[in-house]
């Protein structure tokens, strides 16, 4: 009413942020900010003056302890945008979801190291089920279904392998797709029933 001019500072700096978190949002592109505190739901993040959502769901891959979720909060970590609300000027971020990313890469990249009918000297068998043995392959884990662990009729895989256990497997089937690899131990002796009689 008088003329007056009111200006602010910290609304400029808040308003060039938000409009960086926008592009980044439209690129897919990660951004670094830093987790400030615990709020109902989950933590406020501080990126660049603009306070952020992180939903407990989307802190980490696995449960934290309270001395991880302290020690995170020390520390910049990377986020993906996966919301932006402008009206109510909400931003939604996902630590997760980087995680998930970075270890599906990590898998992609092994993945394209194998090749069908490639023998594995050094693989360790790591969780056995009722249809079969879950064995590490190269960082990779693979399936030895148990039509695929011997020759012989077996009633559980128990029968013939122990976790921890040392094997030699050949790798049977890649599926682009899924990204799942399937193992074979059967494939790497020989059949008894070619020199049946």
């Amino acid at each position: 009413r008088t003329g007056g001019l009111i200006a602010s500072r910290e609304k400029a700096r808040k308003a060039v942020s938000w409009q960086k978190m926008e592009k980044a949002f439209e690129k897919s592109e990660k951004i670094e900010a830093r987790i400030v505190s615990r709020i109902k739901g989950g933590y406020a993040v501080d990126c660049q003056s603009c306070l952020c959502f992180l939903p407990n769901s989307q802190l980490s891959l696995k449960p934290l302890s309270g001395e991880e979720i302290r020690e995170l909060m020390k520390k910049p970590q990377i986020f993906e945008i996966v919301k932006m609300d402008k009206r109510r000027g909400n931003i939604v971020l996902s630590r997760r979801q980087h995680l998930q990313r970075s270890i599906d890469a990590t898998r992609d990249e092994e993945i394209s190291k194998l090749k069908v009918g490639m023998i594995v000297e050094d693989a360790i068998c790591k969780a056995l089920t009722a249809w079969g043995a879950f064995i590490m392959v190269n960082n990779i884990e693979t399936l030895c279904h148990i039509n695929e662990i011997s020759h012989s009729r077996i009633s559980a895989p128990s029968d013939l392998l122990r976790v921890g256990q040392k094997l030699r497997v050949k790798i049977i089937k890649i599926d682009s797709d899924t990204k799942k690899v399937s193992t074979s131990i059967k494939a790497l002796t020989e059949n008894p029933f070619n020199n049946a009689v």
